[in-house]
């Protein structure tokens, strides 16, 4: 007799012997207190999971080091794969994370009960910044005028953690033309400019302003700005009247009289150039004069008030580079 043969299609399911997944790469993570979600940081690589029989599991079986994190912000993994962790203020360093993955659910059938055991590096870096602040690059006061006090000199302080504002910067001042200054020029941390011109004393100095912070704490970042600013600070003389020219002139008023004097109007006496310079008022006597003209730094002239008698002459100037100053001739 001859031999029967049967055919048969045989259909063989291969499956892995494990369940895997892939990572991003390391994680930065800032240590500011805040809560850090990386949704998609692990991705499941299974066909079981076309099924909603199958649900993926991520398990940190292990981390290097959990101080680094707030007690309830460990490190944890959602099913979908996001990444959650918070670290805690000031926790600087690397922590390894070792997850594996299961998959759960009537369908998830495997050899060995979860994935190929995977290191994931992450880097808590300082949220802690070197201060920083800013400075008017140009200033006026007047020489023998006391002491001087000008809030918000320094602006735009920042300083310490995003979580912790109550750091307590301090400001070093290192001053050319000390002569200038009865006592020196000192910020205080909130940015208060203080000094005292010496009396006779007039001319440029430079500011050189660094920042620092003055309570970092253990293992913090850098404590000093990233470079000086400066300031030019101009001290402006007081006008000095010498003469007047004619002595004498009419009791009914209107004579023209030459004021005689220094630093009148200039850009040395005024803190800036001009062609001609206004901003200051004469007296006679205490009685304006009817006009004012500016001549040079040297010489103004007036037309007197009405009166008689012997009577003072007063300059006044006021005008937007520094603090009002006047001089009197008796």
């Amino acid at each position: 007799g001859g031999v029967a043969v049967l055919e048969q299609d045989v259909l063989l399911s291969v499956k892995p012997d494990r369940p895997r997944f892939t990572h991003l790469d390391a994680l930065l993570a800032p240590d500011d207190g805040t809560p850090l979600v990386r949704p998609g940081f692990f991705t499941a690589l299974d066909p079981q999971l076309s099924t909603e029989e199958v649900v993926p599991s991520y398990v940190i079986s292990a981390v290097s080091d959990r101080s680094l994190f707030e007690a309830d912000g460990q490190p944890e993994v959602a099913p979908d794969g996001t990444l959650s962790l918070t670290v805690a203020p000031f926790a600087t360093g690397e922590v390894v994370l070792s997850v594996r993955l299961t998959l759960q659910g009537p369908g998830a059938i495997y050899n060995d009960a979860s994935s190929a055991l995977r290191m994931i590096t992450v880097v808590v870096q300082s949220a802690l910044r070197a201060p920083t602040f800013s400075l008017p690059p140009l200033l006026y006061a007047v020489e023998g005028a006391g002491p001087q006090t000008m809030f918000f000199f320094a602006g735009n302080i920042t300083a310490g953690h995003p979580t912790v504002p109550a750091f307590t910067v301090s400001f070093s001042v290192v001053t050319s033309g000390l002569h200038l200054f009865a006592s020196p020029p000192s910020i205080a941390p909130d940015g208060t400019l203080t000094f005292t011109t010496e009396p006779g004393e007039h001319g440029s100095a430079k500011l050189s302003v660094q920042i620092g912070q003055a309570d970092i704490p253990p293992g913090g970042a850098p404590n000093l700005g990233p470079s000086p600013l400066s300031c030019d600070l101009r001290i402006l003389p007081l006008p000095i009247l010498s003469s007047v020219q004619p002595h004498m002139g009419p009791a009914r008023g209107g004579g023209l009289v030459t004021v005689r004097g220094l630093y009148l109007g200039s850009e040395y006496s005024r803190g800036y150039s001009a062609p001609s310079y206004a901003g200051f008022s004469l007296q006679v006597g205490g009685e304006p004069c009817r006009s004012s003209q500016y001549v040079s730094d040297t010489e103004v002239l007036c037309a007197v008030p009405e009166g008689s008698g012997l009577r003072n002459v007063s300059i006044f100037i006021d005008d937007a580079t520094g603090p009002a100053r006047a001089a009197t001739l008796p």
